[in-house]
């Protein structure tokens, strides 16, 4: 353990900005917020991951869900630990995040050296500064992967170099990251490929040497995937099953120079602001200017020459990462051809992931070959300035964190709305004590309260229960049974209250909610 104790130092320099979003969100922990919206259904599905039943994944609009509950999992703790507080999912993602980069780092330094670990653990100072801090602890699942994908990278490319303990740990990254999106798979399925390619070499070598490694790594697997397998085999269809026809049936309509056009933007490391489109009313990317193409060429350009750079000098690390980066290319380009309609900003997050590869790989490369040519005693001096520049970049970045706190606040950022708790509570003194399970019946246009609506519910105690064909929203564990005892209803926008649908409880954004009780089937009792 003694000889790994100098990786510290880079590891607290490059999660430092990480640290400073997750101190202000266990600040935030016990605010009154309410939930609403993807933040109201991610909060459900992490509720029922509390108790073991969450089996899908995060809902998508497509009415499927992404391939497993693993990002629900992850925040089930933080949820427990805080009491069952909204908040405490942006605590689970700022954890995710800190971790990824240190693991990142720490592989880079293991693998590699201390020159890759100073650089990766000033470079994600850099990165930060870049991209903002809005996505550090964002729970919404196009977001939260981005740096797991990034650490996934990091991980193939050591395992690659012959960092074989590293393997299960590469398995538990890749299913993470496409369980919570579907987006990532081709991105995955290379990396899978490249792994099975290079283990099954080194493996043939040393065939002992990798039997406990891929025991472990399989043991992994089985863990991560037995919910959707399960999911799969005793649902009516299984998610699965759906997700591999929806895409086995569906075809982008574009090109390789439309989806250059977009996701070059993210490969050359703009700021993660331009994604705050997709909650625009266009939902459109902008595309690549011209400095930009230059730009992504010049880095493809020095990231496929690094292979044969790092391969000469004996870097393999940096040569596999190389490997790895164009590889991940690779898998956005499939990605994106394959999207059904517009290359939203969410839709190609995992490029912005890519891009900070990419930059990785021209960045480790250009400094093995300057680092060759420098003499023992300008080494150490670099590696203060690295320090130097991290640091102030982390004090500025901490002050403009801090004059943005409270507002940090995951839920007074998206949805200050005094009036959602206002009717949430009105809803729950509306409920009659020792109702038993609740039945909910949104109409489409009304999903987004209804989420709200039936987290809050759950909240105080009572199960929701709701429509089969509404599963993908709230889980196959809240699919009703006929014996509830009170019904909710959300009325469509703009719709008159419906005399046969009980107690008006209130009005919330152009929405009727009504609550009447029923009288079960005999059979019920």
């Amino acid at each position: 353990m003694r000889g790994w104790v100098w990786l510290a130092p880079p590891v607290l320099v490059g999660i430092l900005p990480l640290l400073v979003v997750l101190v202000a969100a266990v600040e935030n922990v016990h605010r009154v917020g309410v939930s609403r919206g993807d933040y109201a259904f991610i909060e459900l599905s992490t509720r029922s991951a509390l108790h073991g039943r969450a089996l899908l994944g995060p809902y998508s609009r497509y009415r499927w869900n992404h391939p497993g509950p693993a990002l629900f999992y992850w925040f089930a703790p933080f949820y427990r630990l805080s009491g069952e507080a909204p908040e405490s999912l942006g605590v689970g993602a700022a954890v995710c995040n800190t971790l990824a980069v240190a693991v990142a780092i720490v592989v880079s330094g293991v693998a590699s050296g201390k020159r890759a670990a100073w650089l990766i653990g000033a470079g994600s100072v850099a990165l930060v500064w870049v991209w903002g801090y809005s996505w550090i602890d964002r729970i919404w699942n196009p977001f939260i992967i981005l740096m797991v994908i990034v650490a996934t990278g990091f991980v193939l490319a050591a395992v690659l170099s012959g960092c074989r303990w590293l393997t299960p740990l590469l398995v538990a990254f890749a299913t993470f990251t496409v369980q919570s999106h579907v987006g990532t798979a081709p991105i995955i399925a290379l990396f899978a490929c490249a792994a099975v390619v290079g283990i099954a070499r080194s493996a043939w070598k040393d065939r002992r040497a990798w039997l406990a490694p891929l025991a472990a790594s399989l043991g992994v697997a089985v863990l991560g995937w037995s919910l959707p397998v399960y999911e799969q085999f005793t649902g009516h269809p299984g998610n699965l099953g759906e997700l591999i026809q929806f895409l086995r049936a569906s075809h982008g309509r574009h090109g390789v120079g439309e989806v250059l056009d977009k996701v070059a933007v993210q490969f050359t490391l703009s700021k993660m602001g331009l994604l705050s489109n997709v909650v625009s009313a266009k939902r459109e990317l902008p595309g690549a200017t011209a400095p930009r193409m230059v730009v992504l060429v010049l880095l493809l350009g020095c990231v496929g020459a690094g292979i044969y750079l790092n391969r000469r000098a004996g870097r393999r690390f940096e040569q596999h990462l190389c490997e790895v980066a164009l590889l991940a290319a690779l898998g956005v380009f499939v990605a994106c051809l394959r999207v059904v309609g517009k290359l939203e900003g969410y839709l190609t997050m995992p490029a912005t992931a890519v891009g900070a590869l990419l930059w990785s790989a021209a960045a480790l490369t250009l400094a093995g070959e300057v680092s060759d040519r420098l003499s023992d005693r300008h080494a150490p001096r670099l590696a203060v300035a690295l320090v130097a520049i991290a640091v102030v970049g982390t004090l500025w970045f901490s002050n403009d964190v801090r004059q943005g706190h409270p507002e940090r606040s995951l839920q007074v950022r998206q949805y200050p709305d005094p009036a959602a708790l206002a009717i949430s509570n009105d809803l729950r003194d509306a409920l009659p004590r020792r109702s038993g399970d609740v039945l909910l019946e949104p109409s489409g246009p009304t999903m987004a309260t209804a989420g709200m609506l039936a987290n809050q519910i759950e909240l105080g105690g009572t199960r929701v229960h709701v429509d089969r064909r509404l599963d993908y929203f709230f889980g196959r564990e809240r699919r009703s049974d006929g014996c509830e005892a009170v019904v909710v209803r959300v009325g469509a926008t703009g719709e008159a209250p419906r005399r046969d649908a009980g107690r008006v409880v209130g009005v919330f954004a152009s929405q009727v909610v009504q609550v009447r009780q029923v009288v079960p089937p005999s059979r019920c009792d």
